[in-house]
C-alpha cells in the first residue's frame, strides 16, 4: 500500500465517520474512487512490460489519484463548513 493511498484514506475515512455526516456520500465515492485507481495502478504494474509506457500509465493513474482525492476533500470541507439548514 503507497503512502499517499494510505494517507488519502486516513482522511477520507475521518470524513466518512467524523463531523454531523453530511459529507459522507463525497468522502466514500472519493475513497472508493482512490482504491480503483490505486487497484488500476497494480494493473498496470504487473501487465505492462517495462519502459516508459508503464511509467507514463502508472505516472497517470497516480495523478489522477491524487486529483480525486484532493478534488474529493476540498468538495467535503465546503460541504462541512456550509451552514446547516
Amino acid at each position: 500500500f503507497s503512502a499517499e493511498a494510505a494517507t488519502v484514506l486516513i482522511a477520507v475515512g475521518l470524513l466518512i465517520f467524523a463531523g454531523d455526516g453530511r459529507s459522507r456520500p463525497v468522502a466514500t465515492t472519493a475513497a472508493v474512487l482512490v482504491l480503483v485507481l490505486y487497484a488500476l495502478l497494480l494493473v498496470c504494474r504487473f501487465t505492462i512490460r517495462p519502459g516508459p509506457g508503464r511509467l507514463r500509465a502508472m505516472a497517470a493513474c497516480m495523478l489522477t489519484m491524487a486529483g480525486v482525492a484532493l478534488i474529493g476533500i476540498w468538495i467535503c470541507a465546503v460541504v462541512e463548513g456550509a451552514p446547516s439548514p
